[in-house]
């Protein structure tokens, strides 16, 4: 028998689309015992409004009441996503919090959950969410699931991330040059051109020209703004 690693890896490899992966997605969380799954991720893009992307099998009432109540702004398990690194077990029988927000949760029969945050290129940060209407998810159960789960998380936002940066932050595919990076670096700092130039040895002309060519790769209107994306994206390290 094929090991099931592989075989998770070569179906979301041969994803063609955010699609293809939600369809896989779907179709192993049905097989792990949970007949909802939902993903999101968070861009780092731009800073002063980041957004966010979601795609999920969850009710449509369940969704619209979502969206009407900002349901998002105190829905434990995005703030789980977004501070932690570690799978969260969740229940709506037994809230610890947000007592409505489960409730209503209750009622569209999303009652018992599992999710994991992700974190990979360019500064995205993924959630992946496996939930059913019955039967609370038992420890024996946890362990008997829960590194497939795992792997399950990191592939999907692997492939989402692929799927998705270059469409919804067409700056993570800027080809920036070694001397790019180093006075974008310096830039970060807070360094002029002239104190960049001193540190690399060369003319702060030059050091222009290097930002101004950074400035127009990563779609930018100054040079403190390509410094701020390029470091957002992970280019700088």
């Amino acid at each position: 028998m094929d090991d099931w690693r592989e075989v998770y890896i070569d179906q979301f490899a041969s994803a063609k689309s955010e699609t293809e992966v939600f369809n896989q997605m779907q179709r192993i969380a049905r097989e792990l015992g949970f007949e909802h799954c939902a993903y999101g991720m968070r861009l780092p893009l731009p800073v002063s409004n980041q957004r966010f992307f979601m795609m999920s099998d969850y009710p449509e009432h369940w969704v619209q009441r979502y969206v009407e109540n900002n349901y998002f702004d105190i829905d434990p398990t995005v703030l789980h996503g977004l501070t932690e690194t570690t799978p969260l077990l969740w229940s709506a029988d037994q809230p610890a919090s947000q007592a409505e927000f489960w409730e209503e949760a209750r009622l569209h029969k999303l009652r018992h959950g599992w999710c994991m945050p992700a974190q990979g290129k360019y500064g995205l940060i993924g959630l992946l969410s496996l939930v059913r209407s019955a039967d609370a998810i038992t420890p024996v159960e946890r362990d008997e699931k829960e590194l497939r789960m795992t792997w399950l998380t990191r592939l999907v936002h692997g492939a989402m991330s692929q799927q998705l940066a270059p469409q919804l932050m067409p700056e993570c595919e800027a080809e920036l040059t070694t001397r790019e990076r180093e006075v974008l670096k310096w830039t970060s700092t807070g360094k002029t051109y002239t104190e960049i130039g001193l540190i690399l040895a060369i003319d702060g002309r030059t050091v222009k020209f290097h930002l101004v060519n950074a400035m127009r790769k990563l779609n930018s209107a100054n040079k403190t703004e390509a410094a701020i994306k390029a470091s957002m994206l992970g280019m700088l390290f």
